[in-house]
């Protein structure tokens, strides 16, 4: 019975053991290629791509000398090229490009291979395809009203009719929450800066009257950027109630000024 005892011991640590070993194999195969496993891109038509060298897929292996083959898609709507290489103390990076031209969900495979040619892994990518969003599907606004009329309507003021003052109000479309909104004017000492003013949504706002480059020592005004317009600048900070992510947007409202005056 004690023999029995004894080799039922020594078959589990040997079970043990092994299991060790081919975890301890497992995680250095996953150790071996750090990459996703999944890529989205967006295919915008008319040849403007966020996708080729301006989405490079990264690759890193674990050693020194690491080679990237036989690098394949699953579709003529994908391709794929290896743009870039570079070796490391301890590893190998490599960049991948990505070019497409349609919607759709594909797949692109390659081997990594050691300095001596010895296929050490093998790695199957997902690409995931998606049509551009239109501007007025990324707006969180569903409207941004000055003095009753919606700013992301085509039937705003013309730059002739529009009202010196009028309330500003900020309607979100769903899923989003309304944080703060500010409105600002150019700094009269640095046109590249704003004076910012934190308002309540549903406030009175005078349009400004600046576009001037001040000039202190002379005590003079300077029309910088010879426009006919003054910017009133309107900047709204909002959050994704679904991802809680907090995002910003800003919006221009302009009107004439009479720069002669």
């Amino acid at each position: 019975m004690k023999k029995i005892h004894f080799l039922f011991t020594r078959l589990m640590f040997a079970a043990a053991f092994l299991l060790c070993v081919f975890a301890t194999c497992d995680l250095q195969a996953e150790a071996a290629t750090k990459c996703d496993d999944t890529v989205e891109v967006v295919y915008y038509k008319g040849g403007n791509f966020r996708t080729g060298n301006d989405y490079l897929f990264e690759v890193e292996t674990d050693e020194r000398g690491d080679n990237i083959i036989n690098l394949k898609t699953s579709n003529d709507h994908l391709k794929v090229f290896r743009v870039s290489y570079d070796e490391n103390d301890e590893s190998t990076s490599f960049g991948i490009g990505i070019w497409t031209d349609k919607k759709g969900t594909y797949t692109f495979e390659f081997d990594v291979v050691t300095k001596k040619g010895m296929i050490k892994d093998h790695k199957v990518v997902t690409v995931i395809v998606k049509n551009a969003k239109t501007k007025a599907q990324l707006e969180p606004c569903k409207k941004v009203m000055y003095a009753k009329k919606n700013l992301l309507g085509d039937d705003f003021y013309s730059l002739l009719r529009i009202p010196k003052k009028g309330k500003l109000k900020i309607s979100m479309k769903k899923g989003y929450k309304l944080l703060e909104v500010w409105y600002g004017e150019v700094n009269l000492e640095n046109s590249n800066k704003y004076d910012w003013h934190q308002i309540k949504n549903n406030s009175v706002i005078k349009l400004s009257n600046r576009h001037y480059s001040f000039h202190s020592g002379k005590g003079i005004y300077k029309n910088e950027l010879n426009r006919m317009e003054a910017d009133t600048c309107i900047w709204i900070k909002y959050q994704n109630k679904k991802t809680k992510e907090i995002s910003s947007s800003y919006y221009t409202i302009s009107k004439l000024v009479n720069y002669a005056k």
